[in-house]
């Protein structure tokens, strides 16, 4: 960095410009530098072999990390890293999932009305403009689907509900007929249901209610899925949510531009 040697001379003479403009424009030229950072195009050649050298050390670290804290899952120091982590991930626009798979395999659970929780479940909620979180959870059959696979190149809507919500299912039951006049190679939609104790009820209601989509179910899942309870989530090809909570008829005038482009 002292050299001049990790970035190129491009991003050199944006950080120069960006130290001396105006509030809004170096707003502006700090944006474009984090996402040719994502993207590696912000790197020399001699920049992107050290990045990634202390990309693949980080990996370790972090993997090591997580073994630790899956061991000591019983410490308020460990659930303290858990967050923490998970925090972190979220304020440099990181990768999160690992992190939250943790969370939600060994800390969810424990340290009942830790307010921790509540802030982990603050971090979780997705909102316009971000990638859809990923997770694995079974259908009605027991198979482990993860909704990355399910959604893959595909227009979606994800749709959060739960037997004992009557809104939400009289909200799902509405998008039938999107289902069966889009339903496709190009579009889909896949139910995520946030069920207590069990999922007896949520099994009756699937009998009942006939949706003709995917159905996976969550029993006492974690905050991310109760954060998420009863919204519903259209995202683009890419997993991008492009809004939340959209009508029937929003959702299908979305569809139709995106499948006459």
């Amino acid at each position: 960095m002292n050299d001049r040697k990790l970035y190129t001379d491009e991003v050199y003479a944006l950080i120069a410009e960006a130290d001396t403009a105006s509030r809004e424009r170096a707003e502006e030229l700090w944006s474009r530098f984090r996402k040719m950072q994502k993207l590696d195009e912000s790197y020399s050649f001699e920049g992107l072999a050290v990045k990634h050298e202390r990309d693949s050390i980080s990996a370790v670290g972090d993997s090591l990390v997580r073994d630790y804290l899956v061991q000591h899952a019983t410490m308020i120091s460990s659930f303290y890293q858990v967050w923490r982590a998970i925090h972190s991930a979220n304020q440099f626009d990181n990768d999160a999932q690992p992190w939250l798979d943790l969370y939600e395999a060994h800390y969810a659970g424990g340290f009942p009305g830790h307010p921790y929780h509540t802030m982990i479940a603050s971090l979780t909620e997705n909102k316009v403009g971000d990638k859809i979180r990923d997770f694995t959870l079974p259908d009605a059959e027991g198979v482990p689907h993860k909704l990355s696979e399910l959604v893959a190149g595909k227009m979606a809507v994800v749709d959060y509900w739960a037997s004992w919500c009557g809104s939400c299912r009289i909200r799902s039951k509405a998008l039938k007929p999107i289902f069966e006049k889009y339903a496709g190679d190009d579009f889909t939609i896949v139910g995520v249901a946030n069920e207590y104790k069990d999922d007896t009820k949520w099994r009756t209601a699937l009998k009942r209610d006939g949706y003709p989509w995917v159905n996976l179910v969550a029993v006492d899942g974690g905050p991310y899925i109760q954060s998420n309870h009863s919204k519903v989530f259209l995202i683009d090809r890419e997993g991008i949510i492009l809004a939340i909570d959209p009508t029937v008829e929003e959702i299908e005038a979305t569809l139709n531009a995106s499948f006459t482009k």
